[in-house]
């Protein structure tokens, strides 16, 4: 990941990086509890895609409740839902760490309302 923080430095246009790569880095600093560097990366995810990733809203979701930013968790669990019943899902099955399913969403919706 350094490397690729390196280059993407250098650049002056990001347009030419898969958005699906701040995803992904978004997971592991997720993973590693760096959640302030995991919502960062699922925003630049969520800039290349228009804000339409499903995936990315979910997981920024997840980071919040790890941080215990609920408020903020609850409004991606939602826009999540939102995106998901639009269709606005990864569908490239060879891109897609876990695929993302209506029930894992409003499992985290329940689990935030308690």
């Amino acid at each position: 990941m350094i490397e690729f923080d390196k280059n993407l430095k250098l650049e002056k246009d990001s347009s030419w990086v898969n958005p699906n790569l701040f995803l992904y880095k978004g997971v592991i600093y997720n993973n590693l509890g760096k959640f302030d560097l995991a919502i960062k990366n699922f925003d630049a995810c969520l800039m290349s895609n228009k804000n339409n990733s499903a995936e990315a809203y979910f997981y920024k979701g997840i980071s919040y409740k790890r941080w215990s930013k609920m408020d903020s968790a609850r409004i991606c669990f939602e826009k999540v839902k939102t995106l998901f019943e639009q269709g606005y899902k990864n569908k490239n099955v060879y891109e897609v760490q876990d695929e993302l399913y209506l029930a894992d969403i409003l499992l985290e919706i329940k689990n935030i309302d308690g």
